[in-house]
């Protein structure tokens, strides 16, 4: 049976497509980094959730919504190549921004680095997209669970199938060939290794 063959059908391809969408993702992924971590104290945990939630996913969500009140996109999923670079570059701005803030707060080093990565994942993707529609879905998926991997270990190596499976909605929704799902996943997990590996170990 081929990816194209799966017996996903496009009722549960939605379901899925929405529920793991790189919109909404992240606050799951910075929620448990952020609460979990033995080091902050209660009011350092809300500074930091605020501040995580709010540039990685309130505010381009809000960004999103404002470009499709002008007409520059046509949907959130945002289906047309020529539509995408713009969307995409206000969302890793917003990604920058969210790292300086945590940064400047001492957030702890996996969340900065998470942060950090979205910004510049997204960038590349940006930057691709030019020429060439990759999956946002399978890019930011699979960076938050690297990141996930680096704070909670190999207990989190089963749930890189969502990867495969937000890849296999996208295509039965005809938004992503294959080969872009499969770029998308590589390029969140080759980048966000290196990015944590390189610069955000923590302490």
């Amino acid at each position: 049976m081929t990816l194209v063959n799966t017996p996903m059908n496009r009722s549960n391809a939605k379901l899925i497509s929405a529920a793991l969408h790189p919109l909404l993702t992240p606050a799951v992924g910075f929620l448990m980094l952020i609460t979990t971590n033995e080091r902050l104290n209660l009011t350092e945990k809300v500074i930091s959730t605020v501040i995580a939630v709010s540039f990685s996913c309130l505010f381009p969500i809000a960004s999103l919504w404002y470009l499709l009140q002008k007409g520059t996109v046509e949907s959130i999923d945002v289906v047309v190549r020529e539509q995408r670079p713009w969307p995409l570059t206000l969302a890793s701005i917003n990604y920058f921004v969210g790292f300086l803030l945590l940064s400047s707060v001492q957030a702890p080093e996996l969340v900065q680095g998470l942060m950090f990565c979205y910004g510049t994942n997204t960038l590349v993707v940006a930057l691709i997209t030019i020429w060439w529609k990759v999956s946002v879905h399978t890019t930011a998926m699979s960076a938050l669970l690297v990141a996930l991997t680096y704070s909670f270990g190999p207990w989190v190596l089963p749930f890189f199938l969502l990867v495969s499976l937000v890849g296999i909605s996208r295509v039965v929704l005809n938004r992503h060939t294959v080969s872009q799902v499969i770029i998308g996943g590589l390029l969140g997990l080759v980048l966000t290794a290196i990015q944590i590996q390189l610069f955000f170990q923590p302490a």
